[in-house]
């Protein structure tokens, strides 16, 4: 049984890229522009006076995921101090809310994830899709980084709080995210992750756990990695596949009819990627 497509769609992200293809193949989604600093991925130091005010100011000295994190990759991390969902999107989404409100809980909530429900770039999880073990990825890393595990004997369980927590901003913006979040879920409307990130495709059992943690359970949701093979990061051709956007995807033309090139870029890549093989 096909399913039902969604009656309206709002999507959230930083890049203007990803904007630009929603609203291309997808013209009636409506799209929200969250801030960022840069248009490129951020490159902070962990001695950077931006970072030390970010673990500082939000009682990070002890988290887990960050301990781990520093240890795994070194010192630069992926802060960007303007991005991420904050009050005046979320009376965005409040407004999109209440003129769509008749259409009842057949809608959808899209959502960007890294530097859009996140402060963050990218999220450093284990190359594999490995499952959370007691609430935390220490046992699932040991297998995977014993070098730099057994160089920190006192190391922490990293669990999913800690890195969210460290991701999301601290605790009080993840606490505001959760808030909303549960507002979205109360509604009935189905709550997607539309991302890029390479932990979506590598690691996607933990993944999805970061996103069940931050749903607090809510079962409607679903994730779309539009950095696969297939999309190659093309956020509006991952949704214009989707059938259940199948009556917000697809541009109208002159005389009525209506015209959907995703299809025929995506015929395109993948003939050129079968040319390529032969």
């Amino acid at each position: 049984m096909a399913a039902a497509s969604f009656a309206a769609a709002i999507f959230f992200d930083n890049a203007q890229r990803h904007i630009d293809e929603v609203q291309a193949s997808c013209p009636r989604i409506t799209c929200v522009k969250i801030p960022e600093s840069y248009s490129h991925s951020p490159s902070i130091d962990i001695d950077d006076p931006l970072m030390v005010d970010y673990i500082t100011r939000n009682h990070l000295q002890h988290n887990s995921y960050l301990a781990f994190s520093n240890r795994l990759v070194g010192r630069t991390h992926g802060y960007d101090p303007v991005s991420g969902i904050n009050q005046p999107h979320v009376d965005q989404f409040n407004a999109w809310e209440a003129h769509t409100h008749a259409m009842g809980p057949n809608r959808a909530l899209i959502l960007d994830w890294d530097r859009t429900i996140t402060v963050m770039e990218g999220v450093i999880l284990p190359p594999q899709a490995a499952t959370f073990a007691g609430n935390g990825i220490l046992n699932a890393l040991i297998p995977l980084y014993p070098h730099h595990i057994m160089q920190e004997p006192q190391l922490r369980e990293v669990t999913t709080v800690d890195a969210l927590m460290y991701l999301c901003g601290g605790g009080g913006r993840l606490n505001a995210i959760v808030q909303w979040l549960n507002a979205v879920a109360h509604q009935g409307i189905h709550i997607m992750i539309l991302t890029n990130n390479k932990a979506c495709v590598t690691a996607p059992h933990l993944f999805n756990e970061l996103v069940v943690t931050l749903l607090q359970g809510y079962p409607n949701y679903s994730i779309t990695c539009s950095g696969n093979m297939i999309f190659q990061g093309d956020k509006g051709l991952a949704l214009s596949y989707d059938p259940r956007f199948n009556t917000l995807c697809g541009a109208a033309v002159a005389g009525g009819r209506r015209k959907n090139n995703t299809r025929r870029r995506y015929n395109i890549r993948k003939t050129r990627r079968l040319k390529k093989l032969t």
